[in-house]
Parts: structure tokens; sequence; C-alpha cells
């Protein structure tokens, strides 16, 4: 019995000392100007993962996207660069955490917002294969 739960304890202490790392996949990353005039030169980039976009104009209301065959998400972040509607270049690197509860069995959509500040909300989607919808988490 003592074996038992000496094999029980190493078992969850080498569990915690590990940490939760999932295999998640994303299969879309879209970049939405809401800032109420023209973008210039964004682009976007899944740190790790080789998948990047451009798009040398973005209207106000549109966005750059890219939907793609699943690929692993190696959780390091998204860099967005673009010139916002005041002339200046603007770049950041945002890493919104995935939540817990998120399957690993459904890719993730990347949704990235820039608003008339030039402020990035930056959220995951994840769609089931009967079409249903996921939960949207706001970072």
């Amino acid at each position: 019995m003592k074996s038992l739960i000496f094999a029980v304890s190493a078992v969850l202490l080498a569990g915690c000392a590990t940490g939760y790392n999932p295999g998640y996949r994303f299969n879309k990353v879209e970049a939405a100007n809401l800032a109420g005039a023209p973008l210039k030169n964004l682009s976007w980039n899944v740190v790790g993962s080789g998948k990047t976009m451009n798009c040398s104009e973005v209207a106000p209301n549109s966005i750059c996207n890219d939907y793609f065959p699943g690929r692993r998400y190696p959780l390091a972040g998204i860099e967005l660069d673009w010139t916002h509607v005041d002339g200046e270049r603007r770049a950041e690197v945002l890493n919104p955490p995935v939540p817990a509860y998120f399957y690993t069995a459904f890719p993730l959509e990347i949704y990235l917002e820039i608003d008339a500040e030039g402020a990035i909300e930056a959220f995951y989607r994840q769609n089931t294969p009967d079409g249903g919808s996921g939960v949207i988490i706001p970072n």
C-alpha cells in the first residue's frame, strides 16, 4: 500500500513540475481594421510557425487574413506591424493566453483588432466540426 501511495505521489509531482503544455493547432489569422481609416503595410507573423501575411492596404472595417490547413501553434506570440492612420509606423508582439478549456482536437483561429488609437485586442476562437462556434476570449 505504501508503494502505491508513493507511486501516485510521484506521478502527481512530476505532472506539476512539467506543467501543462498542450499541442494546439491553428488554421486562421485575421487582423481587422477598426481604426476608421485605411491602414498601410500591415503584416503579421505567428512567431515560430513560419506563417506570415502582408497586406499593402487594409480599408476601414476590412480584414487582412489567411485561412490554411492546421499547423502547430508554438505559443510564442504574434508579431503585428503596420502604418497607422496617423502615419506612424507601429509594431507589437502579442501573446494572449490560450484558455485551458479549449480543445486541442480543434484548431484555433487568431483574431487581432486594431482600433482608432492603435490599441490591439487579441483573442482566440475555436470552431467545432459541426459548425458551432467556440467561446471567444478577449485578452
